[in-house]
C-alpha cells in the first residue's frame, strides 16, 4: 500500500469530466468558507472509510495533520484541511492534533498556471520548516500532510526533502481531494479548475462576499488576487467588504511581507485609504 490517498483522480483536460464540482472547486481557490468547509469534511469522510486509514487506525499512534506551508495567511488546502481534521475527529472518537508547516518565501506568480519544469524550477529551493505541536512532541505520531490536488508533484517533492532535512522518522502518508493520474494532462488544467467559476473580484463578491450563506475566509490566493487589481475593480471590491474584513485584509498582506512587494503596493495604498477615511468617518 502506498502513502498516497486522493478520492478523486483527474484524467480529462475538460474541468466538467471531472468526478468533483468544478464550480465549488473554484470558489473554494477563491475563499469560500463554505466550499472549504464541504471539500474537507468530504475528505474526511472519504478518507475514514479508506483502507489507509484502518491501517493507520491500529496502529494506535497519535495523527497530527499538517496543512500547506505558510508564513501568516493560510493556503487554500489549508483552510479545506482544518476541516478534515475536526471531521476525522468526530468520525473516528479520538484526538487528531493539527500543526503547522511555516515557509517564508513568497510569489506573485501563478503557480497554478505554469507547467511542471517551471513549477519545480521556481520552488525547489523553498525551505520549509515543521511544526510540533508542544502537547505532541514526545509521542509516537503519523503525520498526515493533506492538500487540495496533486498535479506534478513537486509540492510533494519539496516536503519529502524537509522531512530528510529534518531528518523526521515518523510515519506519513500525502491525502489529497484530487489527484491528476493522467501523465499526458498539461499542469494547466490546475489553472482551469481554480479559474472555472471565478475570474475576477466581481466574481467573488456575487458568489461569495455577498451569498448569505457564505463568507470569505482568507488564503494566499484570495489576498494575492485582490491586491494585484486594476484600481476601478479594486474599489468595487473593496465597497462591499465590512470594516472589519478590510482591517483583517491589511494586516494579513503585511503579515506576509506583501508590502514590500512592488506589485502589491498600489492596491495596499487603496486600502489604506479606505480604511482610514471609514475610521475618520466613524471618529
Amino acid at each position: 500500500m502506498g502513502n498516497r490517498y486522493a478520492p478523486h483522480k483527474i484524467s480529462y483536460p475538460n474541468v466538467l469530466a471531472q468526478s468533483f464540482s468544478a464550480t465549488q472547486y473554484s470558489k473554494f481557490k477563491y475563499g469560500s468558507f463554505l466550499a472549504a468547509a464541504k471539500m474537507g469534511n468530504e475528505l474526511a469522510v472519504h478518507f475514514f472509510h479508506s483502507d489507509l486509514w484502518k491501517r493507520i487506525k491500529e496502529t494506535g499512534k497519535t495523527i497530527v495533520v499538517y496543512g500547506a506551508p505558510y508564513d501568516c495567511i493560510p493556503t487554500a488546502s489549508g483552510n479545506m484541511s482544518e476541516y478534515f481534521a475536526s471531521t476525522l475527529c468526530l468520525l473516528s472518537g479520538q484526538a487528531i492534533y493539527e500543526a503547522k508547516i511555516s515557509r517564508d518565501t513568497t510569489y506573485h506568480e501563478d503557480y497554478s498556471a505554469m507547467s511542471k519544469e517551471e513549477r519545480w524550477e521556481m520552488i525547489k529551493c523553498d525551505k520549509f520548516n515543521l511544526e510540533y505541536d508542544s502537547d505532541v512532541a514526545d509521542e509516537d505520531c503519523i503525520f498526515l500532510f493533506v492538500d487540495d490536488v496533486l498535479i506534478t508533484g513537486s509540492y510533494e517533492q519539496c516536503i519529502q526533502n524537509m522531512i530528510s532535512e529534518q531528518k523526521i522518522k515518523e510515519e506519513n502518508y500525502f491525502i489529497y481531494y484530487a489527484e491528476v493520474i493522467n501523465p499526458d494532462l498539461c499542469a494547466s488544467i490546475e489553472h482551469k479548475l481554480n479559474t472555472y467559476c471565478i475570474k475576477t473580484l466581481d466574481d467573488i463578491s456575487r458568489e461569495i462576499t455577498c451569498n448569505p450563506l457564505d463568507h470569505i475566509m482568507w488564503n494566499t490566493r484570495l489576498v494575492k488576487f485582490i491586491l494585484k487589481q486594476e484600481n476601478d475593480s479594486l474599489v468595487r471590491f473593496l465597497l462591499v467588504l465590512t470594516q472589519a474584513e478590510k482591517k483583517k485584509l491589511l494586516a494579513l498582506a503585511i503579515g506576509n511581507k506583501y508590502h514590500e512587494i512592488d506589485v502589491y503596493k498600489e492596491g495596499l495604498e487603496t486600502l489604506k485609504v479606505f480604511i482610514n477615511t471609514k475610521t475618520k468617518e466613524t471618529v
